[in-house]
């Protein structure tokens, strides 16, 4: 139980930071905005980083092509965000009609096959963590099941730091 309370304790902390990290401004850092894929009639909000909102959101079109993406699943948010002009770091929420086990094993399998070392990997309830590295490059993956939809039955969010 504690295990599970400090686990849920990172990723709400991850997220506030994420939420902080769009609206607020830290002198001295140069943000750049950049644009998704999406079409041009799709509600976007962009605050140092650009984020779609809506079913119709896509992911970046430099998105990294070595880290795989589990189909079929819909991009329910996608970001990238650039501070510098040296840090570049993508983020995507998805919902998926596949059982979330399924999900684990695709990715398990594909980062491998695309050249990814899993470092480690943590299940508390219906929560899954993975986290893989290829060089520098890291991907961090939050898979679990959904009870909000019955077309829905699994959300996961896929970080990339290339």
């Amino acid at each position: 139980m504690r295990a599970a309370s400090i686990i849920w304790g990172l990723i709400i902390g991850a997220a506030i930071l994420w939420i902080v990290a769009l609206f607020v401004h830290i002198p001295g850092v140069k943000y750049k905005k950049t644009s998704t894929a999406a079409a041009a009639s799709t509600p976007s909000s962009t605050v140092n980083s650009s984020a779609i909102t809506t079913s119709t959101a896509s992911l970046p079109n430099d998105f990294p092509s070595d880290v795989p993406v589990y189909q079929p699943s819909t991009v329910m948010l996608a970001t990238k965000s650039t501070i510098n002009s040296n840090y570049t770091s993508y983020e995507a929420d998805f919902t998926s009609s596949s059982q979330p086990s399924a999900v684990v094993s695709y990715y398990k399998t594909q980062l491998s096959a695309n050249g990814w070392r899993l470092n480690n990997d943590r299940v508390s309830g219906s929560l899954t963590l993975i986290k893989a590295s290829k060089g520098v490059k890291q991907v961090s993956l939050a898979i679990t099941s959904l009870d909000i939809s019955a077309s829905a039955q699994t959300g996961f969010e896929l970080s990339v730091i290339p």
